[in-house]
């Protein structure tokens, strides 16, 4: 067995991105084979309903490659494998810890207030796609191990793309993996009141309050521009913070290259860890979204219609559940939700928006500080070249407009400029963290 466990763990690890297998995948023990079914046992009940849940499939080819006859897999905690009769069952064929359960309840209920964290969000019900997968899986290793490689934490994306659901849901399964880790959670804005109030009351410890925790959660550190006395407070209590090896996570809607009047020692800080952003979800995973949380809100939307929202709400997820909202109701009231449904509802939920070529041509313009005659000419100086190239991609991405209707919008003789602008964008983009907070701000205020 021990033989087999090896080989599937080396198979796992080249179906896994490195900080997926890392976090957990390579902590996967294979405890029994019988009747078509592996048991596996995983150290945390975490990770047990991640390979129960959203890594099923992967687990499971990965492991039927040495178990020809695998039919099914069944992970369960350590606990679970010797526990007395009485302290586990079953319910919808997956492992229970029930006394865990109970207990992390009233324990999360208990320590809301101190944590500051909003107990909905979880990890488990946040929706991974391709647009978050990275930021996902590292949150994954820091949940593993706070405090280790990923130190800080910086996450980063437009409005309505799931940071705040994300940082939080880290706090919310690190708290609940060990009770007695001391987690924060703040917004910018909470530390520079606090700061205000402690100088205006004269109150002497006012960096304790922030420096006596094991993970410190800041969301919004955008707004900390311009604060001059703030961000020397908070340089001093992240660097007293990381020097004892406590976990500071980080979200704000954009890259620290590119928050203006940012200090240079906590720029320096910020990218001392990792940063990673989180893109506007695509077509598939915003479907996802639209399922998991109308389970979640107790009715279920023909996909046709659940397609429908998607291509409609393509940038924020929180008009997305205010559109969810509205179907709630008309679903309690016993209406039928149609496409006719959908089409109504939209245009009375949703902000009035006219996303045309010319809106994005000059969009893009007037971020770069450029006329709509400059980016639609023929001059080829970098300054131009590149904000046109970064047009041409969204008019292709954001509109689906072909290639050559790209063209003809650009005055091209032929689509060949269009070709060359997306495959140097697109490469770009894996690679250039500014250029990729710069066209997530552009498409934001597309859809504002």
């Amino acid at each position: 067995m021990l033989d087999v466990e090896h080989k599937f763990l080396q198979t796992l690890e080249q179906r896994m991105t490195n900080e997926k297998f890392t976090a957990y995948g390579s902590k996967l023990k294979l405890k029994a084979f019988s009747g078509g079914t592996a048991t596996i046992e995983a150290p945390t009940i975490f990770i047990r309903n991640q390979v129960n849940g959203r890594d099923h499939d992967t687990v499971l080819s990965a492991l039927s490659v040495h178990l020809p006859n695998l039919e099914t897999i069944e992970c369960v905690i350590a606990q679970e494998v010797s526990a007395p009769s009485g302290t586990r069952r079953k319910k919808d064929d997956r492992m229970v810890d029930w006394t865990t359960t109970v207990s992390s309840r009233s324990t999360t209920t208990s320590r809301d207030h101190m944590t500051g964290l909003n107990p909905r969000y979880q990890l488990q019900n946040f929706v991974e796609g391709s647009n978050n997968d990275g930021a996902y899986n590292a949150c994954l290793a820091v949940v593993d191990q706070p405090g280790g490689r990923y130190n800080p934490l910086y996450l980063y994306g437009g409005v309505g793309v799931g940071k705040t659901h994300l940082i939080q849901a880290v706090g919310n399964e690190i708290s609940r993996k060990d009770p007695k880790t001391r987690v924060k959670y703040i917004t910018i804005e909470t530390f520079y009141r606090d700061y205000i109030d402690a100088i205006r009351k004269k109150v002497a410890d006012f960096s304790q309050k922030y420096r006596n925790v094991d993970v410190l959660i800041v969301d919004d550190i955008q707004f900390i521009e311009g604060k001059e006395k703030s961000q020397e407070q908070f340089f001093h209590t992240f660097n007293d913070l990381q020097q004892e090896g406590k976990q500071i996570i980080i979200s704000s809607d954009r890259h620290p290259n590119t928050i203006s009047g940012l200090t240079d020692r906590l720029l320096s800080r910020f990218t001392q860890g990792l940063i990673i952003d989180i893109q506007s979800p695509d077509l598939e995973t915003r479907c996802a979204i639209i399922e998991a949380k109308t389970a979640a809100m107790g009715f279920e939307l023909d996909p046709t219609v659940v397609e429908k929202i998607a291509d409609h709400v393509r940038s924020n997820i929180r008009e997305l559940e205010g559109v969810l909202n509205k179907l709630q109701l008309e679903s309690t009231r016993g209406r039928p939700i149609t496409i006719s449904t959908i089409e109504q509802l939209v245009t009375t939920t949703a902000p009035s928006r006219t996303v045309s070529p010319k809106v994005i041509t000059k969009k893009v313009a007037d971020f770069y500080h450029l006329s709509v005659e400059e980016i639609t000419s023929e001059v080829r100086s970098k300054h131009i070249l590149e904000p046109r190239q970064i047009a041409m991609y969204l008019l292709r991405t954001e509109l689906h407009l072909s290639y050559p209707k790209i063209a003809t919008e650009f005055k091209k003789k032929d689509h060949t400029p269009v070709l060359n602008a997306m495959r140097k964008i697109e490469l770009l983009l894996s690679t250039d963290m500014t250029l990729r907070s710069q066209i997530n701000q552009i498409k934001e205020s597309l859809y504002a």
